[in-house]
């Protein structure tokens, strides 16, 4: 199964607070996003080279990921959502990939990596997937 991506090229006036979650509306940038949306299972800035929301299910590849990147020259992310995509058969998942670019004394770009799945797991960790598939 591969996750499908949106690469979406943002102006440098494109400020965070106006993307919001597309199942609930839920802000998916701020203090209290990952608290608000259940949508958002992770976010990863490239910038910071690490995740600011991770959901507990996707914990463990993230932590194959950091594993593969030490003898891997790709990024940690990349890595992370191949992972993914090798071991889940089913998903309601879905990858927007975020690029803001702009030119202050030299070119700049920043990347965010949002996960947003349709039907996340419970806390009681049931979702529309099956089993085997998480």
């Amino acid at each position: 199964m591969t996750i499908p991506m949106a690469e979406i090229d943002l102006p440098p006036s494109a400020t965070s607070e106006r993307l919001y979650c597309p199942v609930c509306g839920a802000p998916v940038f701020g203090p209290d996003a990952a608290a608000t949306c259940r949508h958002v299972v992770f976010l990863y800035i490239d910038a910071a080279g690490e995740f600011d929301v991770l959901a507990p299910h996707l914990a463990r590849f993230r932590d194959r990921a950091h594993e593969l990147a030490e003898d891997s020259p790709d990024p940690v992310i990349e890595i992370f959502l191949g992972e993914i995509n090798k071991q889940i058969e089913f998903t309601t998942l879905f990858c927007l990939c975020l690029t803001v670019m702009g030119v202050t004394h030299a070119p700049w770009s920043q990347t965010a990596y949002v996960g947003i799945d349709f039907n996340p797991p419970s806390d009681e960790g049931e979702s529309g997937a099956p089993e085997e598939a998480l």
